[in-house]
């Protein structure tokens, strides 16, 4: 569940910036803007002078736009990587339904205590006895057959998938629109 999700982000926030990106026609402003930048250069008129700052205010607009529609669902990414809980017994926390079925890791004490998969009911039994709060659990989202050097990690929580789909897509989509591009510039040529 927690996968389709972080995908479903990942592919709407693709969306919606190639959308802003054709509703601002950043490709087109930003080919305007050398030319008149050139022509300011060399006549030093304020005529010129105000388109530039328009084009400037467009750019500044959809950077805003952009910022807001990239940051606000990483919030929520984030906070689908540390479950909140609730302890049943010294060996049992009950888990959101959200997290049925996925493997979390628990660290108790600052240590990694094992990785285990909650059941349908979103329960997680624990090997161990653990008497303190000091628990703090990490959803394992996507297994990796190595362990990453830096976080001493063999899998990815929410964050780090939410990455690798997100320029994934992106590479996947800008792939396709210049394979459209280059049917459609044939077709109108040919």
């Amino acid at each position: 569940m927690i996968l389709y999700i972080v995908i479903s982000i990942a592919i709407f926030i693709i969306i919606f910036l190639e959308f802003l990106r054709e509703k601002y026609k950043i490709e087109e402003i930003s080919k305007k803007s050398k030319e008149i930048l050139d022509k300011y250069n060399e006549k030093k008129d304020e005529k010129i002078l105000m388109e530039v700052l328009n084009i400037q205010k467009i750019f500044f607009q959809y950077f805003i736009i952009t910022t807001i529609v990239t940051i606000i669902p990483l919030f929520y990414i984030l906070s689908l990587s540390k479950p909140s809980f609730e302890i049943i017994d010294n060996t049992t926390l009950k888990l959101h339904n959200l997290y049925k079925n996925h493997e979390i890791a628990v660290y108790y004490e600052g240590r990694l205590l094992g990785i285990y998969k909650a059941d349908e009911n979103a329960v997680l039994a624990l090997d161990n006895e653990i008497t303190s709060k000091d628990i703090k659990l990490e959803v394992i989202v996507i297994k990796l057959p190595f362990k990453l050097p830096i976080f001493n990690k063999e899998w990815l929580s929410t964050f780090g998938s939410y990455l690798i789909f997100y320029f994934l897509l992106s590479f996947v989509s800008s792939i396709i629109k210049r394979i459209y591009k280059f049917i459609h510039k044939t077709r109108t040529n040919g």
